[in-house]
């Protein structure tokens, strides 16, 4: 079988999306900036994964999964947390150990309360690589979701409930409860929905259905701007504020950035390139940035004298990841 052709206008939108993510990732945390991007970069990675998968045998999307996403979440946690512990005076002690090895299961990226109602941390956050194992998880889910459909001949409207429903307890445990699971799994059974809906949007020919009604594009901003305003959604730290509010504005800018990404495609020369190369390239330099901390953007002294410093220095951040993505293209 040869090698499964790309679709240009989905590396476009990953493309807008990994530069979105470093930008976010390097804005202030008060910024409303951040917010905006916040409200949709991660249901954009999930929903695009969604639009892309087919159902496939478990064992092959098994091994798969383990090569693409949790191979790479392995050696990014001993590149960075090993070093961190080689710094730590008491590293080798079965206290620390214990301490390590609870941060690599719980994959979270956000600190783990030690309980419910809880707000001292359990295990510390493992950063960004959070993503990549609850993709893993997200995507085993979704896959077997999708082979019990194919058996029993579940219709697409009932595997959404069944979803939909999947999502909301990983809302009420994470956001609700603070009960955060290992392997950010209820952060996995929010993009299991997420998945579906861009599994379900390819299947029905959705996206191209909405595309020729030029009034959903005015719909899909006004449900965002409402989820703006009156919402908030950061996945990596179950924030799930009127929860189904801010999904369906994570949809919507969304499909949005789906109806831009095809208009530069057909329209935007050269532009089109930079980001389809991007997007090709995404999850490599998502691992990238899982490392680049190392690097203080923020206050480095060349960006920070100068007019919006945070944006500046999430620009350098982009220039820095996507370099070194060819280099690894290239090495």
């Amino acid at each position: 079988m040869g090698a499964k052709k790309r679709i240009a206008w989905i590396d476009i939108a990953k493309g807008i999306a990994i530069i979105l993510v470093i930008i976010g990732h390097t804005l202030d945390k008060l910024s409303y900036a951040r917010h905006i991007i916040f409200s949709f970069h991660m249901p954009l990675f999930f929903i695009l994964a969604g639009y892309t998968m087919r159902p496939k045998p478990m064992k092959q999307v098994l091994e798969s999964s383990v090569k693409r996403l949790l191979i790479p979440y392995l050696l990014i946690f001993v590149a960075w947390w090993g070093a961190m512990l080689l710094w730590s005076p008491d590293a080798f002690t079965a206290a620390t150990l214990s301490d390590y090895a609870g941060r690599l299961v719980y994959a979270s990226g956000f600190d783990v309360p030690s309980g419910i109602g809880a707000s001292d941390p359990k295990f510390p956050a493992v950063g960004v690589a959070w993503f990549l194992v609850a993709l893993f998880c997200a995507r085993l889910i979704v896959n077997a979701g999708l082979l019990a459909q194919k058996r029993f001949n579940i219709s697409h409207w009932a595997m959404g409930i069944i979803f939909f429903v999947l999502a909301a307890i990983g809302e009420y445990l994470g956001d609700e409860m603070r009960l955060f699971l290992p392997l950010s799994l209820d952060v996995a059974f929010v993009a299991s929905f997420l998945m579906w809906c861009g599994y379900f949007a390819k299947e029905s020919q959705l996206i191209h259905k909405l595309a020729r009604n030029k009034w959903m594009i005015l719909v899909a901003v006004v449900i965002w701007v409402l989820a703006l305003k009156y919402s908030n959604l950061e996945m990596s730290e179950r924030v799930y504020s009127m929860y189904i509010l801010c999904i369906a504005g994570a949809i919507s800018a969304t499909y949005l950035v789906c109806w831009l990404s095809k208009f530069i495609d057909l329209y935007i020369k050269g532009v089109n390139r930079f980001l389809a190369w991007a997007g090709e390239n995404s999850m490599l330099i998502y691992n990238i940035h899982c490392v680049d901390w190392l690097v203080p953007w923020m206050s480095l002294p060349a960006l920070a004298s100068v007019p919006m410093s945070h944006f500046v220095a999430g620009i350098a951040r982009c220039v820095c990841d996507f370099s070194l993505a060819e280099v690894f293209k290239k090495a």
